[in-house]
């Protein structure tokens, strides 16, 4: 999953039903610059000010994504491939290594963040 998936709030459930959830992500400005110097803009960022709408859109999709996960693991752009891909199979190795990843998911995901019903989404 990525990007706007964590705003349909069906599919977000529906994925602690097939497995754990791993959330990996990167620095903030790391990914802002990405977009940037890719050359083609997102729809959601608004081109009168672009670093506040990435901002906006990156926090609140964090705080969901970090929300419905069960192993969140940040990369590295100063890292090698080898060294976040390293970082991914250690962060996952832990989880399963701990009761954690064995104990019953049912109030899971415990998030505090509102997610739009199915209704408010097709309204948009």
């Amino acid at each position: 999953l990525g990007e706007s998936a964590c705003d349909n709030a069906s599919l977000m459930k529906l994925a602690h039903t097939v497995g754990d959830v791993v959330h990996i992500y990167i620095e903030k400005d790391s990914l802002y610059r990405r977009v940037i110097n890719s050359g083609v803009l997102p729809p959601y960022v608004d081109k009168s000010d672009p670093k506040k709408s990435f901002d906006e859109v990156y926090q609140k999709r964090y705080d969901i994504y970090k929300s419905y996960a069960d192993i969140n693991v940040e990369l590295s752009e100063k890292c090698s491939t080898y060294d976040n891909a390293y970082r991914i199979l250690s962060a996952v190795d832990a989880y399963f290594s701990s009761p954690q990843a064995y104990a019953p998911k049912i109030n899971k995901p415990n998030n505090t963040i509102r997610l739009k019903s199915e209704k408010e989404l097709e309204e948009e």
